[in-house]
């Protein structure tokens, strides 16, 4: 597993200097549900990618809820 697990770059912009350059590969809750029972995110408020490794790694401020 590694970022393009999640992510996809985007097509003439240079990463990470330019903002945008990577989007997710898949919408959420799809994204989600490639390592996820779809079951653990039933009667929750959402999920943060924080919680899913690698992340945990990087900083709370870069990472945005997606729900």
């Amino acid at each position: 597993m590694g970022c393009p697990t999640c992510h996809k770059a985007v097509e003439g912009k240079k990463h990470p200097e330019e903002k945008k350059s990577v989007v997710l590969a898949q919408k959420i809750p799809a994204l989600c549900y490639g390592c996820h029972e779809e079951s653990i995110f039933k009667g929750t408020s959402g999920h943060s990618s924080y919680a899913c490794a690698p992340r945990a790694t990087v900083p709370m401020g870069l990472i945005q809820k997606s729900f």
